[in-house]
């Protein structure tokens, strides 16, 4: 074998290598993002009740505190306080996606589709309660449930959410 040959070699087994890493990569972030989502979306119903039902009393109590004077109550507090907060920015965040979501269905003509999205996550309903409710098979709801899982991932991520292959 050549010196030529065998640099080709190389080169082409270092190019389909790098190749094979990005794609891999690639579905690696694909499947991250579908996992948030779906994680996201199924724990939407704990969030909005941990927004809604929370011990307000806690929150809204005023800390007269300097940085030095923290001690672990009140940090604990703190902490509820920002996990609050942070939950409540997210359940507006989603539902500001979620009716983007219906906008969507709606402008294509098929709103049908939001409402399986919304009846599995919200009303967490299975694919055979959909099949009945909305006169589909099982498959196509679910079908429909991961269509717009892509969607909403690329309203809730932005340009992370999209699947850029």
């Amino acid at each position: 074998m050549g010196k030529t040959t065998t640099d080709e070699l190389i080169d082409k087994a270092v190019k389909k290598a790098v190749k094979e890493f990005i794609n891999d990569s690639k579905k690696k972030n694909r499947n991250a993002i579908k996992k948030r989502t779906r994680k996201l979306m199924s724990s939407y119903n704990s969030i909005k009740s941990h927004v809604d039902e929370g011990v307000s009393e806690v929150l809204d109590a005023s800390i007269g505190f300097v940085r030095e004077d923290l001690d672990e109550d009140d940090l604990y507090i703190m902490s509820i306080r920002r996990s609050r907060i942070r939950s409540m920015i997210m359940v507006a965040h989603i539902d500001k996606c979620l009716a983007l979501l219906k906008a969507e269905e709606e402008r294509k003509g098929t709103p049908e589709k939001y409402e399986v999205f919304i009846s599995h996550y919200l009303e967490e309903k299975t694919y055979d309660d959909l099949s009945s409710a909305f006169s589909c098979s099982s498959k196509t709801a679910m079908r429909w449930v991961i269509e717009l899982e892509g969607l909403i991932s690329l309203y809730l991520y932005g340009v992370d959410g999209l699947s850029l292959d």
